[in-house]
């Protein structure tokens, strides 16, 4: 075979203890969920001062004030790729990733913490296999904007469900 299954958006699956799972490629808005999940948990300069500020003078107390709201005045309201590369290399961000690749096809996975708790008990083989299935299925819209024409080969009305290379092609 040619590869063909990557770019035109074919499911990839795997079993995880004993049960045969699907997994769908990832769309643009599971990339912005898991955008949104990396921003959510960046840490917050002043929740972290308020704990410690009752030691300081009242002067440092403001000066501190002042650097922490400028450090979040400057915090691009987006992930950068290298967050969410920090994040997605986590065993957080793989359960992160699974959840959102398997939610379509399998409703009882409804949380990140449900697909933590089917690769908790993974071997290292089978570890190894789930992160090239994701891996090659996260790489799908790469694969896609490199392709010379951005002719539609599958669109539904579903966002989940949308592979046609225009849509992932922006």
């Amino acid at each position: 075979m040619d590869g063909l299954c990557n770019v035109t958006g074919a499911d990839g699956s795997i079993t995880l203890n004993g049960t045969k799972y699907r997994l769908s490629v990832p769309t643009k808005l599971d990339y912005g969920e898991l955008e949104r999940e990396v921003v959510s948990r960046r840490s917050n300069p002043l929740r972290e001062l308020a704990g410690c500020l009752g030691d300081f003078s009242a002067e440092d107390k403001q000066l501190a004030l002042r650097a922490a709201s400028d450090s979040i005045a400057e915090r691009p309201s987006r992930a950068c790729q290298a967050e969410v590369g920090a994040f997605t290399g986590t065993l957080e961000g793989i359960a992160y990733m699974l959840y959102l690749m398997m939610r379509r096809n399998h409703p009882e996975i409804d949380a990140p913490e449900k697909a933590a708790v089917l690769i908790k008990t993974l071997d290292e083989a089978k570890a190894e296999e789930l992160l090239q299935v994701v891996s090659i299925l996260s790489e799908v819209q790469t694969a896609a904007k490199n392709l010379p024409s951005t002719e539609q080969i599958q669109e539904t009305t579903d966002p989940h469900e949308s592979r046609g290379l225009a849509s992932m092609s922006t």
